[in-house]
């Protein structure tokens, strides 16, 4: 018997979240700059090709421990084809095999060089978290579906800059800077929108002030703080780090870099509470609009 298997199962949700966000985001940011990145595609191909198989691997173990957790812990059902049958049928199941197809897909984006292939496959990321989860239990769940796949979205791309702006800061430092610059403008578009669909998520599952106090809402504040923090990274990553990158700062590199990663960890960080509360917390202590 295997006993608390939830702290496995949101240590395997974080690192998959983790797995699909970089690798999809990745994959996206080569797209966006491809000219930029163009000396460094077999070295992001090679990332990208490592987190998915990564990614497919821990959604079979999580699958498994998903069979384990329901038969509270027993093992032998992994030889259970009726047990292993009701986790693969599930909503849940379905949304982790159609996550593991889109990894498989973007693997194979890196051999079929076609942007709009690639773009599809992309797709699929934010696509199989809406067919699951908490935005599932709250009306209209059509609109909470779009916010969720409009977040994520975005939240790849934000992701995905962040191995690719790693390695152009230690091979180029100026198209690292020009680079750098060129993703802040557009991401100063697009976080308004990242926190419009998470202001409006919110607001559908907690409904007023008072689900704050719920299991939910406490886990949504520490989140919240997270992101804020997050966003102060990014501000000043913009506003001070880059263009002292462009002129030639003699530590803008080492700083950018180490604003960078610092921002990887409050990531991780999020994911994981985003883990527990979609493991740990039941739905009807989620907020007050469930119907």
């Amino acid at each position: 018997m295997i006993e608390n298997t939830d702290y496995l199962l949101v240590f395997l949700k974080t690192v998959i979240y983790g797995c699909s966000l970089f690798s999809g985001g990745t994959l996206l940011f080569l797209y966006i700059f491809s000219t930029e990145t163009n000396d460094m595609k077999v070295k992001l191909f090679s990332f990208i090709t490592r987190s998915s198989f990564l990614g497919i691997t821990l959604i079979v173990i999580n699958l498994g421990t998903q069979v384990i957790w329901l038969s509270a812990g027993e093992i032998d059902a992994l030889y259970d084809p009726d047990m292993i049958n009701l986790v693969a049928s599930s909503t849940a199941g379905h949304a982790q095999i159609f996550l593991g197809l889109g990894l498989l897909g973007i693997i194979s984006a890196s051999k079929i060089h076609h942007p709009v292939y690639g773009l599809l496959i992309l797709l699929s990321i934010p696509i199989s978290y809406a067919l699951s989860g908490h935005t599932g239990f709250y009306s209209p769940v059509w609109l909470l579906k779009i916010f969720i796949i409009v977040h994520l979205s975005i939240l790849c791309f934000w992701v995905g800059s962040f191995i690719p702006l790693l390695t152009l800061i230690d091979q180029k430092k100026q198209t690292a800077a020009d680079t750098s610059e060129r993703f802040g403008n557009i991401a100063a578009f697009l976080i308004p929108l990242l926190l419009a669909t998470g202001v409006g998520m919110t607001w559908f599952i907690v409904g007023e002030i008072k689900g704050l106090t719920t299991d939910y809402g406490l886990m949504l504040l520490g989140k919240l703080s997270l992101v804020t923090l997050l966003l102060c990274f990014a501000a000043i990553n913009k506003l001070r780090l880059v263009p002292q990158l462009k002129t030639g700062h003699p530590l803008a590199a080492q700083k950018l870099k180490r604003s960078i990663k610092t921002e990887i960890v409050l990531v991780l960080a999020i994911l994981t509470l985003t883990a527990v509360i979609t493991t740990v917390i039941p739905p009807e202590n989620l907020g007050h609009r469930i119907g």
